[in-house]
């Protein structure tokens, strides 16, 4: 495989051309492949762990440090809501995707761990996430969040939160979202499972990132534009180069910030980089499946 660099006028022709192509308006569950959760790769027991090269800042510096995306199916209680114990001798459950994304970031003053936990669910997949847990905690205390959304992005979303900080301590609330919202933790699900064709676009709300230290009643929701592109550049990631005809560019246009995930056109639409626009950046390192759970106490 051979590249060639391209001249600086030829690169900015490159850069703007894509946002050219007329624009296929669409909707949020008319964009998404239903088939995707339901394929039979996730029958076999096996996690989906994805390990990156990532960028966040802290203290206004970027802190270098590794992330990692688990995907997994599993079967969830219908009425705790939490993944079944077997054998399950009459229990009600359903099948549901999970993806956690786990990471330790370093500091000069001490570490800072995050984690979240998405739970779509396979017969459903356009409903959107009906879970959400988030968790961050260092030195100076733990902030843990819950989001349950039986119905999916149309329904009724209950949170519960419990903060270290003054004036948030414990508490619930019953935030109000408009029709279709995402989490923003849910994003690295959701570019995978689009109908992918270049020019492809819609509106879409997001909640902005749970996975932080401090938490809200009602929290702040932002529009953006989704667009999907057929990149004319190799992408360059730890795990390998991609031609341009290798993978797809998803970008989220807001008013303050681009939102921007590279995913491979081939199933199951890896994630091979995304960047969240406030200093969040991803490389995929490595790839592998493997039974963890084997290892879980």
């Amino acid at each position: 495989m051979r590249f060639f660099l391209l001249p600086p006028l030829l690169l900015a022709f490159v850069a703007s051309y894509p946002a050219t192509l007329p624009a296929q308006q669409a909707s949020f569950s008319s964009s998404l492949q239903t088939e995707w959760a339901a394929h039979s790769l996730w029958n076999d027991g096996n996690a989906e762990v994805a390990e990156y090269e990532g960028t966040r800042l802290i203290y206004g510096k970027p802190r270098p440090h590794t992330h990692h995306l688990i995907t997994v199916k599993e079967d969830f209680l219908t009425n705790e809501m939490v993944k079944a114990d077997w054998p399950y001798d009459g229990k009600s459950v359903f099948p549901v995707i999970k993806q956690n994304a786990v990471a330790t970031v370093e500091t000069e003053n001490y570490p800072y761990h995050y984690m979240s936990s998405v739970f779509l669910p396979v017969e459903k997949p356009t409903s959107g996430a009906i879970k959400l847990t988030t968790t961050c905690h260092e030195w100076c205390g733990i902030t843990t969040r819950e989001f349950i959304r039986p119905n999916g992005a149309a329904g009724t979303t209950r949170q519960n939160w419990m903060s270290y900080w003054e004036g948030q301590g414990t508490g619930k609330s019953s935030p109000e979202f408009p029709e279709g919202t995402v989490f923003m933790e849910e994003l690295p699900l959701f570019v995978r499972m689009l109908q992918h064709r270049d020019s492809l676009t819609f509106p879409l709300n997001v909640v902005e990132s749970q996975t932080t230290s401090k938490t809200k009643s009602q929290p702040q929701t932002t529009s953006y534009t989704l667009l999907v592109q057929d990149p004319l550049n190799v992408l360059p990631v730890p795990y390998g180069t991609y031609n341009a005809e290798e993978y797809w560019t998803i970008t989220l246009r807001g008013q303050e910030r681009t939102l921007t995930f590279h995913v491979e056109r081939t199933f199951p639409h890896h994630l091979l980089a995304y960047s969240l626009g406030d200093g969040r950046e991803y490389k995929l390192k490595s790839l592998e499946r493997w039974d963890y759970w084997n290892f879980a106490p």
